[in-house]
């Protein structure tokens, strides 16, 4: 889970879901929540990332769901993930707020990335 994540209107990331370890797969749901109360600072961009799927500004529960299954490892991290098939998505945020990003509800052991993307 990655919470009390402040955004502005507009402002985008890259969504990784990935395997804690490198036999993690399978089914995954990423939920988004918002709470209008907070908003961002201006943060720094980040080189532009190859993504699977741009998932628009949906929030909710089940925003995406797919299989990391027969996918390849494109984004590993230090605290997991390093050889795991992994699922990469484009979000924008659709209101100034923070905002929470949660796997609840996936087949398996899954680990949340979030990078600043680039806009435009």
């Amino acid at each position: 889970m990655v919470d009390n994540f402040a955004m502005s209107e507009g402002d985008e990331v890259f969504i990784i879901v990935d395997g804690f370890s490198s036999s993690s797969s399978g089914d995954y749901t990423l939920n988004i929540s918002y709470d209008p109360a907070s908003t961002s600072e201006e943060t720094e961009e980040s080189v532009v990332l190859d993504y699977d799927e741009d998932i628009g500004d949906a929030t909710g529960d089940s925003v995406a769901t797919g299989s990391t299954a027969g996918m390849s490892n494109d984004y590993g991290d230090t605290c997991g993930g390093m050889s795991a098939p992994d699922a990469a998505m484009l979000w924008e945020a659709p209101s100034s707020g923070t905002y929470e990003f949660t796997t609840d509800g996936s087949a398996y052991d899954t680990v949340l990335l979030l990078y600043n993307a680039v806009s435009g």
